[in-house]
């Protein structure tokens, strides 16, 4: 999700006839407040040449993305989709018919982009044509609009749609495969406790043709609950992590039995709820057989090795995260017919997503974006940066626009008391840099002052590490995207100074 487009459709012309198009997109920086003014750009796109029809309507979806990629307004991916929605609904269904491309949808609270990612990579590596939401726009628009790209010769289409659109998305899409990530609490005003969202994963996947697989968590005893009453083949993965955390890591996180509300006994835990473990009561059990990953090292920011049934990669993406990321990758791959050994040597070559364990070089400092947005996910990249050395300095970033969700109770439950005892300079940013600034103190520290701009956050943070450190910068969704917006306009307002 780019800016927030407010956009105005206008028709000229009975429907029979010639038509012009105009739309007008309205566009706020996610960073800006509710009343902040945004730019007005009036997008003006002629089809005089055709007809009212579907290959007008997408010739204009292209002229759209086109445009709007060209005045800074975004990567395209929501507006040309909304417009596809609104003049050719049946492009999704349509085009992929046309296409005869096997389908694979990936959803779940964490995880989903950079395992749809993984996933086109190695399906890549093949020599495969792929196409896919590769901007991250998972929501109906992003998908039509992803759409755009797929064409008679592609082979598969690698899509990650959000949880609540996933059972709609299953209907008119008849996926081939279903990859199911994880459950998490995140989003509490959309989507309320995790409950909801395992029953919108459990209604996606009993909405699966009847040939179709789904690939899901084993060690996720909400999401195997789920999914308990799939009549199709399954495939499930699962991580087998290097070291047990300590009990104290868990402490905010259920440990109920999906099945009968009893006491839910784990003998390995790896993040939030997941794991391997068993009902006392009714005898539910979570965590084994399938796809699993062997966490090998773990490098810290530098990324992590895992095998798989005895085949090695070496990720350039750190934490237990990426090693399921991986292991959700690699079943996928083989429930597609593609051998575990092809699938971890491509792995090898893999490039983290903006934003996911990327590096951004911020005036000569090295400086790691770490995307978070809920507690789960939060406390594995936390444990991630605070086990690696180099960190340096860091920056939490959190706004509250509808991308991230408005409840930002959850930084109250994520471990906040490990940057402390890190013992590094702790910058607070974001529309509510504030309320990150009071997280930091009730956790024992003392946070540099609070900065709302969040690329100028990054560059103090920078500039406070030492030779051979890295700044690190915990992001949520829409924080992230200013982050590299900011600096973005910095590098080129200096490159532009620098001709003068």
């Amino acid at each position: 999700m780019g800016p927030a487009l407010a956009v105005r459709r206008g028709v000229e012309g009975p429907q029979d006839r010639p038509l012009r198009i105009t739309a007008r997109a309205t566009v706020t920086p996610p960073e800006a407040g509710r009343q902040a003014a945004g730019r007005s750009q009036q997008i003006r796109i002629s089809i005089s040449d055709h007809p009212l029809r579907k290959a007008g309507v997408r010739t204009a979806a292209r002229g759209l993305r086109s445009v709007v990629r060209l005045i800074g307004a975004g990567g395209g991916t929501s507006l040309p989709g909304l417009f596809l929605e609104r003049f050719d609904p049946t492009f999704l269904k349509s085009t992929a018919s046309a296409a005869n491309a096997r389908v694979i949808l990936v959803t779940g609270t964490n995880g989903k982009t950079t395992t749809a990612s993984m996933i086109r990579h190695i399906l890549r590596a093949t020599g495969s044509i792929v196409a896919g939401n590769e901007g991250g726009s998972n929501m109906t628009r992003g998908i039509f609009t992803a759409f755009l790209d797929v064409t008679p010769a592609t082979d598969y289409i690698v899509l990650e749609v959000d949880e609540a659109v996933a059972p709609h998305l299953v209907e008119v899409l008849r996926p081939d495969l279903l990859v199911l990530t994880n459950v998490f609490r995140d989003q509490l005003d959309r989507f309320g406790e995790a409950e909801s969202v395992a029953a919108l994963l459990g209604r996606s996947a009993a909405l699966l043709q009847a040939d179709a697989r789904v690939v899901f968590n084993l060690d996720d005893p909400l999401l195997g609950f789920a999914v308990k009453d799939r009549l199709g083949p399954e495939i499930g993965f699962g991580v087998d992590p290097q070291t047990q955390e300590s009990p104290e890591s868990f402490s905010s996180e259920p440990q109920i039995c999906p099945r009968c509300g009893g006491d839910f006994d784990y003998t390995v835990r790896t993040i939030g709820h997941l794991g391997t473990g068993a009902c006392s009561h009714c005898g539910w059990t979570s965590g084994h057989g399938g796809t699993r990953a062997r966490i090998v090292e773990d490098r810290g920011l530098a990324g992590v090795d895992i095998e798989i049934d005895g085949w090695r990669a070496s990720l350039a993406v750190g934490g237990i995260h990426a090693a399921y990321n991986s292991a959700a990758a690699v079943a996928a791959a083989g429930g597609l017919g593609i051998p575990v050994e092809d699938a971890c040597r491509s792995l090898a070559g893999f490039v983290p997503r903006f934003g996911r364990d990327e590096v951004l070089d911020v005036a000569g400092h090295p400086v790691h974006v770490l995307l978070m947005k809920n507690p789960a996910g939060a406390n594995v990249v936390i444990n991630e940066a605070c086990s690696d050395p180099r960190t340096g300095s860091a920056v939490v970033a959190v706004n509250d626009l509808a991308a991230d969700g408005r409840d930002i109770s959850w930084i109250w439950d994520a471990d906040f008391e490990s940057l402390v005892e890190a013992r590094i300079p702790l910058f607070p940013s974001g529309r509510r840099a504030q309320d990150v600034a009071v997280r930091i103190k009730y956790a024992g520290g003392t946070p540099e002052a609070a900065e709302a701009n969040i690329a100028t956050a990054v560059r103090q943070a920078a500039e406070r590490c030492a030779p051979g450190q890295e700044a690190v910068t915990f992001a949520t969704y829409t924080a992230m995207l200013a982050m590299r917006r900011g600096l973005t306009r910095a590098w080129r307002h200096r490159r532009a100074n620098a001709f003068q």
